[in-house]
């Protein structure tokens, strides 16, 4: 059985991922003075609240937000998997 260029199963062709938020729009959203709390939602539907922009970081490599709950807990997310910000 030959293949063509698509490696899908169903023979569609496969779509290039675009990020919906990258690690530069969270960066400029954490930096706006004065800060404006906002949300992530999710590619699950989880909602996560940033009250502070102090308890937000962005990994070195631009995938990966750290953030410190308030409970000082570390929740890491991945940042493709955010599909929203409100």
């Amino acid at each position: 059985m030959e293949r063509g260029s698509s490696d899908r199963l169903d023979g569609a062709p496969r779509e290039a991922h675009v990020p919906i938020v990258t690690a530069q729009t969270l960066i400029g959203i954490d930096n706006r003075r004065p800060f404006q709390p906002y949300s992530l939602r999710l590619d699950n539907g989880d909602v996560v609240r940033i009250d502070k922009p102090e308890h937000c970081l962005v990994t070195e490599d631009g995938r990966t937000l750290v953030y410190n709950e308030a409970d000082g807990k570390l929740m890491f997310i991945a940042i493709p998997n955010i599909t929203l910000v409100e």
